[in-house]
């Protein structure tokens, strides 16, 4: 018997500058296919005018494309960064009128369509910079938010993935699907009975975060275990940062005692070999803490999506995941007051010789990045504790 599948259709605007958000949106969409469409019957189908549309004459190209793109779509994407767009006869850029297009649809029929608009806060090259389309697009932010209209911002592509796959989930995940019964020659089998299974021995066998198979117990114990990695790689970041700031104050009271050049340069070389360890540290630890935040975002999100798909989302699960995300968003937060303090100190060494400054130099550049890191996934954290999924 063929399947019946629910279709929600995503329609990404945009002006050209935002083209790598745009193909991550394509892959967010086709990774949230997967864990959707083995769990149920839904699909996401993203609408780009790449794709639905096709050459043709018209008044202007804004008319072909609003001509031959279905204007039924279940979510508007909005993405912006340096540009609005090209002006239209109707409105200050393609991308703004298909905005006021799905703007009209959303007051005539409350809820028939899902806005999102995203705002890229990055910098942007000299050479692109047109302070005529800066104008306008700030313009248009003042207008949003005038007419009430939430918008989100985000730094990187990697930052816009790891949002619009929280946000696509969430929405994906609030169409309620009755969850199909399952009978056999033992009785009516509830979903229910089901999770109430013996889990005793779950933990021998982990489950890939890209396994199509995975449930939501599987993406729940990822979660659990990427939790724990993460605290441990920061706890030996701080103990890291703790060894390298004891070490600097060291390495300055010896430096005030010492009479001759010969150990001055001792200890510039000394002060040099811990700063480049320190910086070792964290240069091999930026990739586990990268990891460990986007797996623990998308294994959150996979998890709350199949619990509220099969109406088994209640105020215990979401309480369990919000007291684990509040003790990550924490512990980042601390985690990086401490280094930043600690680069303060650094950059205050001062330039005595080339081996120091080139282990400044590597030092600050890593710290940098680690504060970063930090800070995107404070921001990531804070974003799914904002979800509905807790309301």
């Amino acid at each position: 018997m063929a399947k019946s599948i629910d279709l929600v259709s995503i329609f990404v605007a945009s002006p050209s500058d935002v083209l790598e958000e745009r193909d991550a949106l394509q892959r967010v969409v086709n990774e949230l296919n997967l864990m959707l469409g083995s769990y149920v019957q839904r699909k996401l189908e993203l609408v780009r005018w790449e794709t639905h549309s096709h050459p043709a004459i018209g008044a202007d190209p804004q008319t072909i494309i609003n001509r031959q793109i279905d204007p039924d779509y279940d979510v508007f994407i909005g993405i912006f960064w340096s540009r609005i767009g090209t002006p239209t006869p109707r409105a200050v850029s393609g991308t703004v009128e298909e905005f006021e297009t799905a703007l009209r649809r959303y007051r005539e029929a409350h809820g028939s369509v899902e806005i999102m608009i995203y705002f890229k806060d990055a910098p942007i090259p000299p050479s692109e910079i047109d302070a005529g389309q800066l104008g306008r697009i700030q313009e248009f932010k003042s207008n949003l938010t005038n007419m009430g209209i939430l918008f989100t911002t985000f730094q990187t592509t990697d930052d816009f993935s790891g949002l619009a796959r929280i946000h696509l989930a969430k929405v994906a995940g609030e169409r309620p699907l009755a969850p199909p019964s399952v009978s056999n020659n033992l009785g009516h089998v509830t979903p229910s009975a089901v999770v109430n299974i013996d889990l005793q021995d779950a933990d021998e066998t982990i489950v890939d975060l890209d396994d199509p198979d995975a449930g939501f117990l599987d993406y729940e114990h990822i979660f659990s275990l990427d939790v724990s990695t993460l605290t441990e790689v920061q706890q030996a970041l701080n103990a890291a940062t703790a060894t390298i700031g004891a070490a600097v104050a060291q390495r300055a009271r010896e430096l005030n005692a010492a009479s001759t050049d010969a150990q001055r340069r001792r200890i510039i070389e000394s002060a040099a070999q811990d700063m480049t360890r320190y910086a070792q540290t964290v240069e091999v630890s930026l990739p586990s803490i990268k990891n460990c935040q986007e797996r623990i975002a998308i294994a959150m999100t996979r998890a709350l999506t199949m619990r509220n798909a099969q109406g088994l989302l209640n105020i215990e699960h979401a309480t369990e995941f919000l007291v684990s995300l509040d003790g990550a968003i924490e512990a980042m937060r601390v985690a990086r007051e401490g280094i930043s303090s600690m680069r303060v100190a650094i950059i205050q060494v001062p330039n005595l010789a080339a081996t120091i400054n080139r282990a400044k130099r590597r030092l600050t550049n890593a710290v940098e990045q680690l504060i970063k890191t930090y800070e995107a996934g404070e921001m990531l954290f804070r974003t799914i504790r904002n979800q509905d999924f807790f309301s």
